[in-house]
């Protein structure tokens, strides 16, 4: 497994064996999960979980290992680029930061102008992209900051996390509409409704 296949399986394993848990965390499908670790099983002959009707359980001898060393792996990995990053940052004086667009618009266009001309010596670069994609660049370390929408499923030993903004989503409906009387409505309430949302890099 590569360094983003190996998040995967930890992942996987912090969610219990729940695949569809372990792909909302890692922002991929569920059978490409269950795919990833169907082929490594395959190509190395091993078994990293036991499965009861199909389903992951809990590690095997050998996946206990193997995920320590995913661990290890992983923290190292994240450890030397984060060095290259920073030593890169002192030579550039460049700070990235990821913004959804409709929130800079929003919320951050005077901020980031007054910021930008108090600290001319650095260069303040605004990424824009929906919530999805920053969250890849802030995981590959391509990002030094971003304002991601919750749940983010951040390591919170490599990330800290602040809340800037606490808002609602409105639902716009027909006034015939069977939920159009009430004042607030569960995601479980709309899920089984035709929806037009953002395009799918937003989340």
């Amino acid at each position: 497994m590569d360094i983003y296949q190996l998040d995967y399986f930890i992942k996987i394993v912090e969610s219990e064996g729940n695949l569809t848990l372990a792909a909302k965390k890692a922002n991929v499908s569920q059978s490409s999960l269950s795919q990833l670790i169907s082929n490594f099983e395959k190509s190395e002959n091993i078994e990293l979980f036991y499965r009861q009707n199909g389903r992951l359980k809990k590690l095997t001898p050998t996946g206990e290992k193997y995920y320590a060393y995913a661990l290890k792996v992983r923290k190292l990995h994240f450890e030397m680029h984060d060095m290259v990053r920073r030593d890169s940052l002192k030579k550039k004086g460049r700070i990235r930061v990821g913004i959804p667009s409709l929130i800079l618009r929003i919320y951050f266009t005077t901020f980031f102008t007054k910021l930008i001309v108090k600290n001319e010596d650095v260069k303040i670069e605004i990424v824009e992209a929906g919530s999805h994609k920053l969250h890849q660049l802030l995981l590959r370390g391509e990002l030094d900051l971003a304002v991601l929408i919750h749940p983010a499923y951040l390591n919170k030993e490599k990330f800290e996390e602040f809340t800037l903004i606490s808002d609602e989503f409105g639902a716009f409906m027909s006034i015939d509409h069977p939920l159009a009387q009430r004042k607030k409505l569960e995601w479980a309430e709309v899920e089984n409704y035709p929806l037009a949302t953002f395009n799918r890099d937003f989340s």
